[in-house]
């Protein structure tokens, strides 16, 4: 059990604290590469290489698959309750936050890039595709999967339920740290978003739901944004 431990320990510090530390530390001292070059030929072949080194570190390191991931039994119409009240939830806790806590809360953020470096993408059939399908799957993958994959593999070391919640709590700080450099409204709501799922994941141990729910998130917004931002 100690050995199973310390391969768990070596598989997070190396497949999970690098990149957000890294994706923490840079987005505070440089400036973010908002562009279509940085979104495809930057971004994306990071999170697929962190994605690879995680996914290898859990078959080869500890010896899992994902179904290790999936402790529930396979329930369709129960993951398809759980895929909707994550989206609703987060949807809730986004427009809650804005709408009762702008006035407390200051934010920084200026979205002006990104909007023009979508609006390039979308006005580009073939860009819009590999943005909506590739880039959304492969980086939703590795943000959904590095979640879990802490979460679950942390629970296995001790079953107390300090430890349980305490885990909760310190890998949704974790997991917000790429946040950091937007302001404390954004960072709110980001940290309450993974809390949510965090916490979900508690009581429904099944991976699927958990990524089908951000992916489809995200690829709503996506093709929203495509339909009605002006031309």
């Amino acid at each position: 059990m100690q050995n199973k431990n310390k391969k768990i320990i070596i598989a997070i510090l190396i497949g999970i604290i690098p990149f957000y530390a890294f994706a923490a530390i840079d987005k505070l001292i440089n400036e973010p590469n908002i562009s279509v070059h940085g979104f495809f030929l930057v971004y994306m072949p990071i999170v697929a290489l962190a994605l690879f080194i995680l996914i290898l570190l859990n078959k080869f390191l500890l010896k899992q698959s994902i179904a290790f991931y999936n402790s529930k039994e396979n329930n369709l119409l129960l993951d398809i309750a759980v895929i909707c009240l994550l989206m609703i939830g987060t949807s809730f806790i986004h427009i809650s936050a804005k709408l009762f806590f702008r006035d407390f809360f200051f934010t920084n953020q200026n979205n002006t890039k990104v909007i023009l470096v979508l609006q390039e993408i979308f006005e580009n059939p073939f860009l819009a595709l590999v943005f909506i399908i590739p880039f959304i799957w492969i980086t939703q993958f590795f943000l959904i999967f590095s979640r879990i994959f802490l979460l679950k593999n942390l629970w296995g070391i001790s079953e107390s339920k300090i430890w349980i919640w305490g885990v909760i709590i310190l890998s949704s700080v974790l997991f917000v740290l790429p946040e950091l450099d937007k302001g404390m409204l954004d960072i709110l709501i980001s940290f309450s978003v993974i809390l949510f799922f965090n916490i979900t994941y508690l009581y429904y141990q099944r991976f699927y739901p958990f990524l089908f729910a951000a992916i489809l998130l995200q690829t709503i917004q996506m093709i929203d944004f495509w339909i009605t931002f002006p031309k």
